[in-house]
């Protein structure tokens, strides 16, 4: 069973998404387009991950966050070519 306080939406974060999002519609007002993940990272299909030093950790925190292991690789990983002309975007 999960605990009470972890089924709530924390209010802050309506708030600050909210800002994100006004910020970039006043950016680019008639949208983004929507990019898919997996197009931008293939996630590894192994829990236990190796770094650039050949170190090995887990991949993920939990079900759907990646453990700080998890963000350096995919931070080094990531195609971040596929950003360059903003104005795809």
């Amino acid at each position: 069973d999960v605990p009470e306080k972890l089924r709530n939406v924390n209010p802050n974060s309506i708030i600050i998404l909210s800002a994100v999002e006004r910020a970039l519609r006043s950016v680019k007002p008639q949208g983004y387009r929507y990019i898919s993940f997996d197009k931008f990272y293939k996630v590894k299909s192994s829990a236990n991950i190796e770094m650039s030093n050949g170190r090995s950790c887990f991949q993920f925190k939990d079900e759907d966050h990646f453990s700080f292991c998890g963000e350096q690789v995919f931070a080094s990983q990531a195609d971040w070519g596929m950003f360059r002309n903003p104005s795809d975007f």
